[in-house]
C-alpha cells in the first residue's frame, strides 16, 4: 500500500506533467484540479489528446519506375562477302611422252590428217630448257604448248613447228600437234634438258650416262660472261662427240660432226650453256663427262 507521502509526490510528478503538456498545447489556463482522482483523469485525456495530434507515420511506398527497353547491340551490317573463282583450263586427253631410263629426248612418230589435232603431254620442272622440234614432209603441220595451268608458250596461230625456252613452272606441258592440208607422216622430238648441279663452293663436276636409244643426251650449266668452261668427254674410241651452243643467244661453240671431245671457252655471254654428247651412227655408247667453270 502507497503512503501518503508517496502518493503525494505521483501527484505532484502528474501535475509538473500535465501543466507541460498544457503549456505545450497553447495559451488557455489549465481548469483546478481538485484531486488525485481528477488529476489522472485529466493526464490520461491529455495523453489522449497528444496522441491523437500527433504526425502519422507514412509508410514510404516506393513507385517503379518502368525500365527503359535497351534496343540489343545489332552487329554492324556487312556487305555480302564475294567470291572470283578462276576457271581451271580445260585439258584435253592427251598421250603421256615416255622417256627412257636416263635419256633427255624422246622422239614421237605418227600420222596426221588434214585439219586434225594430236596431245601429248610430258612434265617437266621451273627452269629447265625444253626444245620441240616439229617435222613433216609437206611442212605444214603446226605446234603449240601450254603449260596445265593455262600458261600459252606457244600459239598454233603464230604458224611455227618448233620452240625452245625455260619452262615457268614445274607441271604438265600440253603439246599439240595440228596436221597440214593432207594426211602425212610426222616426227615430234621432245628434249628436256637436265640442268648440272654444282656443290656449294664447287667449281668441277663430273656426269655420267649412256645414250639412251642412240639417242643424243642433253645437259645444261649456267655461267657467266668472262669465265671459262672446260669440257672433257671420256669414252672408248671415237664413239661419241660435243656438241656445246649457248642456250640464250643460239650460236654453236663446238659441233660433234668435228669429233671433238675436248672444248675449252672463255665464256663470251651469261647464259645458260648446253652441252650435248652426240653417239655416232645411233650407238649405246656409256660415257664419262667432266664440266669445270671458274
Amino acid at each position: 500500500m502507497n503512503t501518503p507521502s508517496q502518493h503525494a509526490k505521483r501527484i505532484g510528478i502528474l501535475v509538473v506533467f500535465v501543466l507541460f503538456i498544457t503549456a505545450c498545447g497553447g495559451t488557455n489556463a489549465a481548469p483546478p484540479i481538485s484531486d488525485a482522482d481528477t488529476v489522472a483523469s485529466l493526464v490520461a485525456s491529455t495523453l489522449q489528446a497528444v496522441q491523437a495530434q500527433a504526425t502519422p507515420t507514412l509508410a514510404a511506398t516506393a513507385t517503379p519506375i518502368p525500365a527503359s527497353p535497351i534496343p540489343p547491340t545489332l552487329p554492324p551490317t556487312l556487305p555480302p562477302a564475294t567470291f572470283t573463282l578462276t576457271p581451271l583450263p580445260t585439258l584435253p586427253p592427251a598421250t603421256r611422252v615416255q622417256f627412257q631410263t636416263g635419256a633427255t629426248l624422246a622422239v614421237i612418230t605418227g600420222q596426221i590428217q588434214p585439219g586434225q589435232t594430236l596431245n601429248y603431254v610430258v612434265q617437266a620442272a621451273k627452269g629447265q630448257p625444253l626444245v620441240a622440234l616439229l617435222d613433216s614432209p609437206n611442212h605444214d603441220t603446226k605446234l603449240s604448248i601450254t603449260g596445265a595451268d593455262g600458261t600459252a608458250l606457244l600459239s598454233a596461230a603464230s604458224g611455227l613447228s618448233n620452240w625452245e625456252g625455260l619452262l615457268p613452272a614445274t607441271q604438265d606441258y600440253y603439246i599439240q600437234v595440228t596436221g597440214g592440208a593432207a594426211a602425212q607422216n610426222f616426227s615430234l622430238n621432245v628434249t628436256i634438258v637436265a640442268r648440272v648441279q654444282f656443290g656449294s663452293g664447287e667449281t668441277r663436276v663430273v656426269v655420267k650416262g649412256s645414250t639412251v636409244g642412240g639417242y643424243a643426251v642433253s645437259y645444261v650449266a649456267y655461267a657467266a660472261k668472262g669465265q671459262k668452261m672446260d669440257v672433257i668427254l671420256n669414252i672408248p674410241g671415237d664413239k661419241a662427240a660435243l656438241t656445246v651452243w649457248g642456250f640464250e643467244d643460239g650460236i654453236p661453240y663446238a659441233r660433234a660432226q668435228t669429233g671433238t671431245k675436248d672444248v675449252s671457252l672463255d665464256l663470251p655471254a651469261t647464259q645458260d650453256y648446253i652441252i650435248e654428247v652426240v653417239p655416232q651412227a645411233g650407238q649405246v655408247i656409256e660415257f664419262s663427262m667432266t664440266i669445270r667453270i671458274k
